[in-house]
């Protein structure tokens, strides 16, 4: 009951807390765009840009960890994932790696909280290991299901703690939160998969991950964008200072940007729009407003105004069902808070909503 509390408020504070994180990206990501590779406060935005990445696994942590985090999947294959992953937390260590990976297996997973789970295990490999040792990673087939298994030759799992590993806020180092192996097991449950620990071949400790195995779906026509002069974009969000920033951003690409506070501000503006000739060509909807229509309603009446309307959700709670699966819902894209330049650049693109070049 103790943890069900914590975890409603973790989801509380971490949904305010994005709002906050996606004004900071938000500019940061304008300042870059402007500052040469040689100005001298070039190496400041970036150190800033890195601890704000480091401020968003934290609050993300939080809510998988909390809330499970709905995951927002698609079929990937995994061993580019878990390479990419194993090279990224290996560097500069002296933990060498043994790769032996399918690269023909695929999942249906969400690409972001997984390589939160392969790092997690990466990292514990590495600190386990500080005088250097070998790290074997392995992916392959076991009937249905994947079998990814990280086994190490450092000091192991002692057997008296191994049922405590996936406890909350349990850990045998001195520094860290006690959540990575928690939440590493959250997500792997959500995802239809299991985790476990036990010892390896190589005398150190071993991490198991099964997952269903998933195939690519046949490819589907795709629709063809609502031709317009110029691309207009509506924001609607109950934060005005991200509605701004996020009007920047959408200026910088190349659209023509206009924000509302809440979901009736913003159908009033789109049905002006309409009425006028001059249609948005996307909607970024803000999921939650505490004091007015929020996204979930918004998308229903929009789209029973316009069936063409696209709507991208946005929000800070990645807990919500609706970010999960967005795409029943009606929308066409999601934006997980916070979000920079990039993010909008990578939504807008997918939308075919970007001038060539851009």
């Amino acid at each position: 009951m103790r943890l069900e509390s914590l975890g409603v408020l973790a989801g509380g504070i971490a949904h305010d807390f994005n709002n906050v994180l996606t004004m900071i990206q938000g500019n940061l990501s304008l300042m870059e765009l402007e500052v040469d590779q040689g100005h001298p406060t070039r190496e400041p935005l970036l150190e800033a840009d890195i601890a704000l990445q480091r401020a968003r696994e934290l609050s993300n942590q939080l809510l998988t960890f909390s809330k499970g985090g709905e995951p927002r999947q698609e079929v990937v294959a995994l061993a580019p994932l878990v390479a990419d992953t194993v090279e990224m937390y290996l560097k500069g260590s002296r933990v060498k790696a043994r790769l032996a990976l399918d690269s023909s297996l695929m999942a249906n997973v969400d690409s972001t909280q997984m390589g939160q789970v392969f790092q997690n295990l990466v990292i514990n490999a590495a600190q386990a290991m500080p005088e250097g040792g070998i790290l074997e990673v392995s992916l392959r087939r076991r009937g249905e299901e994947l079998e990814l298994t990280f086994g190490d030759n450092g000091p192991g799992i002692p057997d008296a703690i191994m049922d405590q590993i996936f406890d909350p806020y349990f850990s045998t180092k001195k520094t860290g939160s006690g959540l990575g192996l928690a939440t590493s097991y959250s997500v792997i449950s959500r995802h239809g998969g299991t985790l476990s620990a036990g010892h390896s071949k190589l005398g150190g400790a071993e991490f198991v991950v099964t997952l269903p195995i998933a195939e690519l779906p046949p490819e589907q026509e795709s629709a063809q964008p609502r031709k317009v002069l110029s691309h207009r974009a509506l924001v609607m969000d109950d934060e005005a200072q991200v509605a701004k920033v996020t009007c920047r951003m959408l200026t910088r690409l190349g659209l023509e940007a206009v924000s509302a506070q809440d979901g009736e501000a913003a159908l009033r503006l789109y049905k002006e729009a309409m009425e006028e000739g001059k249609p948005f060509s996307v909607v970024l909807i803000d999921l939650t407003v505490p004091q007015g229509m929020g996204g979930r309603e918004m998308i229903e009446r929009l789209l029973e105004y316009d069936p063409e309307a696209k709507g991208v959700v946005a929000s800070g709670y990645s807990a919500d069902p609706v970010m999960g699966k967005w795409a029943s819902y009606g929308f066409v894209g999601s934006l997980s808070k916070p979000y920079g330049i990039q993010q909008l650049k990578e939504v807008l693109k997918e939308l075919n909503l970007l001038a060539q070049g851009t």
